[in-house]
């Protein structure tokens, strides 16, 4: 990451406990903004965090790209096949 204020931390532990009561303030906030509640518990690692994205590019290319209409194209690879997952 280019970000010096962040670029040394690898893991969501690893940063300042205040902020992590600031990450966690923001989601709370974002939440109230839709007039929803969320209780934001605890925070995941890295290799969560990857799981996550990869399976949202599956989710994406198996229930909201065969919905799109459009021109036809060629398939694009998926999470897994980029090296992602």
């Amino acid at each position: 990451m280019d970000d010096p204020a962040i670029n040394s931390y690898w893991h969501i532990k690893d940063l300042p406990k205040h902020q992590l009561r600031e990450l966690q303030r923001f989601f709370q906030d974002y939440k109230k903004l839709e007039n929803r509640e969320v209780r934001v518990e605890d925070f995941f690692g890295p290799e969560r965090a990857r799981e996550v994205v990869a399976d949202s590019f599956d989710y994406y290319d198996e229930a909201i790209r065969p919905t799109r209409s459009g021109p036809s194209r060629e398939p694009e690879t998926t999470a897994a096949e980029d090296g992602i997952a």
